[in-house]
């Protein structure tokens, strides 16, 4: 399965199975029908799902960039490219960006999108997310 997704979120992981992605979609699925008092901090991670057709469309992470600092770092993919350009990534960044300020005591929240995603960045930058440096050649 090629999907241009794999390109522009962290290309350098390479290309998930077959089964890596349907065992993700089960994670996503399970981690969302969660209740609050159930996960760790927070929610992990949740589903993006089209309004209306309740079709899985992406998911919304929070995760440890290091533990020993307390140093979390979001994360937004929108994995169904018919879904590009029509707000789905900016609408999920929007409400879990309120969604950790509310339910965790999170100073700033650090989203770190791969250089090659241009609409991640413009949705970032479109709902007050600073740029503050980048990483040059630092994957191959």
């Amino acid at each position: 399965m090629n999907r241009p997704w794999y390109d522009t979120n962290g290309p350098y992981f390479g290309r998930p199975t077959e089964h890596e992605i349907t065992a993700k979609v089960r994670r996503i699925e399970e981690l969302a029908a969660l209740a609050p008092q159930e996960c760790a901090v927070s929610r992990p991670r949740l589903a993006v799902v089209e309004t209306g057709s309740g079709r899985l469309v992406g998911e919304v992470s929070w995760y440890w960039e290091s533990q020993v600092t307390d140093w979390w770092r979001l994360g937004v993919v929108v994995h169904d490219e018919t879904c590009w350009g029509r707000g789905y990534g900016t609408e999920a960044l929007r409400l879990w960006t309120g969604y950790l300020f509310a339910t965790t005591d999170a100073l700033r929240l650090d989203l770190a999108p791969y250089s090659g995603n241009p609409g991640m960045i413009a949705a970032a930058r479109r709902l007050g997310y600073v740029e503050e440096g980048r990483f040059r050649h630092a994957r191959r």
